[in-house]
């Protein structure tokens, strides 16, 4: 609501510190959920339905009470930790709305995710020392490859360095250890639109 009450003071004939309560307005008179609805509308929809998640956990209340606020922003952060929005699957139910009474052992929100938990990361620069190269030296490849295998069921990365092994999960050793590759479409690409193109790599390793 911050944020979205920033936004719309950029038009000048919303006063600096009105931007909130226009937002609130909106929200609650329940015409920006008619605007969200056109604006999918105009992209075409998908009308797809999806199950939840078959990994749950449910959060129940310790006190009784009543439900006077929500942070959006934990709940947001909880949903993306879940796997939202990549997995459609995941997310969170709020079995609790704003202003219900709550008591003590009730359930508040349910998390729902496909996976455990994800690892994703576009460079793995951990992978680069996967031996001693001189006494002294820690393999990093195998103590971070064992702490990630710890607490990941699922790790992606892009083009890790395997020099001495073939497969990202003799590193990470989980099921589903996978190591992307760019290099396909890259050369796919330069035939396409380079005319004899000549490739410099940093080092021996790099016609890999």
């Amino acid at each position: 609501m911050q944020l979205a009450g920033r936004i719309l003071e950029f038009d000048p004939d919303v006063r600096g510190g009105k931007g909130y309560y226009l937002a609130r307005d909106l929200l609650d008179s329940g015409r920006a959920l008619e605007k969200m609805k056109a604006i999918i509308a105009a992209q075409d929809a998908n009308n797809k339905s999806y199950q939840p998640g078959k990994l749950r956990h449910e959060v129940y209340a310790k006190t009784s009470g009543v439900i006077k606020a929500i942070n959006n922003l934990k709940i947001a952060r909880i949903a993306r930790l879940a796997g939202a929005p990549m997995d459609k699957q995941a997310g969170i139910y709020l079995n609790k709305k704003l202003g219900e009474d709550v008591q003590k052992g009730e359930l508040l929100y349910t998390i729902y995710a496909e996976f455990s938990s994800d690892f994703m990361f576009a460079y793995l620069a951990y992978m680069h020392q996967d031996c001693a190269f001189s006494p002294g030296e820690v393999v990093s490849q195998k103590v971070l490859g064992q702490l990630w295998a710890k607490y990941f069921d699922q790790v992606v990365t892009v083009d890790s360095h395997l020099h001495r092994i073939h497969e990202l999960s003799e590193a990470i050793p989980i099921n589903r250890a996978i190591n992307l590759s760019p290099t396909g479409p890259m050369s796919d690409y330069l035939h396409k639109t380079v005319d004899k193109p000549f490739l410099i790599g940093p080092d021996e390793e790099s016609q890999q």
